[in-house]
């Protein structure tokens, strides 16, 4: 690529001041070759084998040290950057003692930490996932990584309307799968990557008009911050090919928007999981003829099972298994142990539940460990969290339980609105008594500016409950206690 076209813009990192970073194809060629060399050097203190550990800032430099990791034959890890040190170091202890030794990429300092090397398969790339439990898991991706025309881009990536030589916006964070990957194939199919340091939704609007963008992916938390802020033409959107979003929970009314502005048939959602298990995807216009589908499986098999891994019918619900051909590229385990739920004959679940209709379309249901039972009756919080977001004054809205020496838990929801504004009790209890039971109503609002989530957009709702005896923490917080006693 670089002998082709080595002065063509490989990645354009951004800042909000306008300030701009080019990263060539001559530039990425030769950089990241000075960086595998020096890598392969280190790890050869290690016996040949280390893992590539990097602080995965959203700058060209990231980049930089990914395709070096890569094309040294070594595994990365790509981090957070806003671990806390402690926690860092447990992540980076966690690889030595189930993998090899690990090489931190900090600056221009390689600190190299020697471990004796368990594992007996070469990994290409490893992933941090907490999943809805929080507990740290690795995801290991079978390597070395190499590159293959022929399968660059994915199908699913293929049918989601992408074209090699791209304008490819990244806007979710570099240690997460789905921004990940997509990057990764960005590069390798002759795209140019364009990175901006931090989600900024009007920012992003900015970029998209001024380096006409022609595809993304986003989460649904990033979809209704954008829609939210969206001002002047849309048709601004009309150079937009593909549009990716995964398969989180997204309100009925942002999606909706979604597909106002752009094309149905460029607009896309994907379900999957960091552990590889296999993939589905739904088009605007098969969401459209089913809402809240999340497609068929792309070269995937799925099954429902119930809780003995019997087969269920259609449109009964259980857990979701999928299995994806493995003999290309194997597939992803975690490190250090074995998935728990496998079938003898190779599916997988990594704990989700849905079900599937006549024609073989998933629908998802919510998590069972999000599970809240009042008064003996389950209560999910995506249920309550969907009719509070289709509230005209919420931006956004969380759902935890909290315990209650009556009922067992009561409801609390955490809410924030368009522009702060406030928002009645009469209103909101109005919004939901329509179209809640009496079980599923909160008891308790608070109103915050912003609801906590992390960079992939997923509610942390174990910092739920400290908010509600934190308020100076969160500005213009109005509390709206026993909203719904009766």
């Amino acid at each position: 690529m670089a002998e082709r076209a080595p002065s063509e813009a490989a990645v354009v990192g951004l800042l909000p001041d306008g300030n701009e970073t080019i990263l060539r194809r001559a530039e990425l060629e030769r950089m990241s070759s000075a960086r595998a060399a020096t890598f392969t050097k280190v790890a050869k203190s290690a016996g040949g084998m280390a893992v590539i550990c990097i602080s995965a800032h959203r700058t060209p430099h990231t980049i930089v040290d990914i395709m070096a990791a890569i094309r040294a034959g070594l595994p990365v890890l790509p981090l957070d950057p806003s671990l806390p040190a402690e926690a860092r170091e447990r992540m980076l202890r966690y690889v030595r003692n189930t993998y090899a030794s690990t090489i931190e990429a900090r600056s221009s300092q390689l600190r190299l930490t020697e471990a004796k090397r368990k594992a007996t398969e070469i990994a290409g790339y490893f992933l941090a996932t907490g999943g809805t439990s929080g507990g740290m898991k690795i995801v290991a991706r079978p390597g070395p990584v190499t590159y293959d025309p022929r399968l660059v881009p994915s199908r699913a990536l293929s049918r989601a309307r992408w074209r090699a030589g791209q304008r490819q916006l990244i806007v979710g964070p570099l240690h997460h799968a789905a921004p990940f990957t997509c990057c990764l194939a960005g590069v390798l199919d002759e795209g140019t990557i364009v990175l901006p340091d931090k989600f900024d939704p009007a920012f992003i609007w900015r970029i998209i008009d001024s380096y006409r963008v022609e595809w993304f992916q986003l989460t649904p938390t990033h979809m209704a911050r954008m829609i939210s802020s969206i001002s002047g033409d849309s048709a601004r959107l009309s150079r937009i090919q593909g549009i990716l979003h995964t398969a989180a929970f997204c309100p009925c009314q942002v999606k909706r928007r979604w597909l106002e502005l752009v094309d149905p048939s460029r607009i896309f959602e994907l379900y999957a999981a960091t552990e590889d298990i296999g993939a589905t995807l739904a088009s605007g216009e098969e969401w459209i003829q089913r809402p809240g589908t999340v497609g068929r499986g792309v070269l995937t098999q799925i099954r429902i099972l119930d809780e003995k891994l019997n087969p269920l019918p259609a449109g009964s619900e259980g857990r979701i298994f999928m299995r994806a051909p493995g003999s290309r590229r194997g597939v992803a385990r975690y490190l250090g142990r074995i998935p728990s739920e496998q079938t003898p004959d190779g599916f997988q679940s990594v704990g989700d539940y849905g079900w599937l209709d006549d024609d073989g379309y998933l629908f998802l249901a919510p998590r069972r460990e999000d599970m809240i039972t009042v008064a003996g009756k389950n209560v999910y919080p995506a249920d309550i969290e969907n009719v509070i977001a289709e509230h005209p004054l919420v931006s956004d809205v969380a759902v935890v339980g909290v315990p209650d020496t009556i009922f067992g838990s009561k409801i609390v929801a955490v809410v924030s609105t368009h522009g702060d504004q406030p928002l009645t009790l009469a209103d909101l209890l109005s919004h939901c008594q329509s179209l809640l039971a009496l079980h599923q109503l909160p008891r308790s609002v608070h109103q915050v500016t912003r609801v906590p989530r992390n960079d992939a957009g997923k509610i942390q709702r174990r910092l739920l409950p400290s908010l509600f005896g934190e308020a100076e923490l969160w500005p213009h917080v109005l509390s709206i206690s026993n909203a719904c006693a009766q």
